[in-house]
């Protein structure tokens, strides 16, 4: 899916809004395991 097609879908969203969730989502991958948060 592309930018373009995210913000078509999510008119809310930003450019900088897809750009955090993909940064955070390589911070992740390069993780061993990922513990629960508790709110």
């Amino acid at each position: 899916m592309s930018e373009e097609e995210i913000i078509l879908d999510y008119p809310s969203l930003e450019k900088q809004d897809i750009l955090a969730c993909l940064e955070y989502a390589s911070h992740l991958v390069r993780i061993k395991s990922i513990h629960k948060a508790f709110a």
